[in-house]
């Protein structure tokens, strides 16, 4: 759509300044042009009339076209062009370029709005998952956790964007197999792919039970178990759907940031580390 759009849009543009170039040969004042030579030549100033009513007078074949203005020695009044034709309301010269231009860009913007309502009302479906996302699904390595988050600085447990991407298609496909379920107090839509469930279900339902296969670190660790730079620190709130969270960040990610600490993919959701994160905050200085 987006390319059917962008064509028609510039079809729009070849079109209207096809017709600008070969309509405006003789809309020069007060010079005129060969083809109608002084053609504006009944006032005391060539091409400039005090009045609407009172417009310059055009050679046979053409025909006045004015524009309000204001001009040192006259104050106010129209300026008059003499435009090919028999006065079929057509603008010549700058006139064109304004028309054709205000056309076009009115064009262009239908096409942008019509293109963004498109992709904001049909989402993407659901994406294939890639070999890694297989991998970690289907024999995640298995880390002690407890030792884990007792050696790596807090400031380390962080997952990158990348990551993020990675946890938006394995929860879309555990969804779409059943393992994330709609309950009474999250009946989210399974075939909603804006919003999805709540950051409360895919951690019970999903993220406690893979980290838990894993040997209990947080996803973040379970990722990168050594830890990463963190240089983003993003919160969250628990009702928030995660594919909207996920879309969120992504789009706004900082540019040239690597890592980001996650508070429900930084902190391990099967250990109790209260001692450690009270303690000293992760991202204390």
């Amino acid at each position: 759509m987006a390319s059917a759009g962008s064509s028609w849009a510039l079809l729009w543009l070849f079109l209207g300044f096809s017709s600008f170039f070969q309509g405006s040969g003789a809309s020069i004042c007060p010079d005129g042009a060969p083809e109608a030579p002084e053609a504006c030549n009944n006032h005391a100033f060539d091409c400039i009339s005090g009045r609407a009513a009172d417009p310059c007078e055009c050679l046979e074949g053409f025909y006045p076209v004015g524009k309000q203005g204001w001009y040192p020695d006259t104050q106010r009044g129209y300026e008059f062009a003499c435009c090919p034709g028999q006065g079929d309301g057509r603008s010549c010269g700058e006139e064109g370029i304004v028309v054709i231009l205000s056309f076009s860009l009115l064009g262009a913007g239908i096409v942008g709005f019509a293109v963004c309502t498109f992709f904001i009302k049909h989402p993407r479906g659901l994406e294939p998952l890639k070999r890694e996302d297989v991998a970690l699904k289907e024999s995640p390595i298995v880390h002690d956790g407890w030792k884990l988050h007792q050696t790596v600085e807090e400031h380390l447990w962080c997952v990158t964007l990348d990551d993020l991407k990675q946890f938006r298609r394995l929860v879309g496909h555990a969804i779409a197999e059943g393992v994330i379920k709609p309950t009474s107090q999250d009946p989210f839509d399974t075939t909603d792919m804006l919003i999805g469930p709540s950051m409360y279900t895919v951690n019970m339902q999903y993220i406690k039970p893979v980290t838990s296969a894993a040997g209990n670190p947080s996803w973040a660790l379970m990722k990168h178990p050594k830890g990463l730079k963190c240089d983003v620190f993003i919160t969250h709130g628990w009702a928030e759907g995660i594919f909207e969270f996920v879309d969120q960040v992504v789009n706004s990610w900082p540019f040239g940031a690597k890592a980001a600490y996650v508070c429900f993919l930084s902190n391990p959701q099967n250990l109790d580390i209260g001692d450690r994160v009270l303690v000293k905050e992760p991202f204390y200085t």
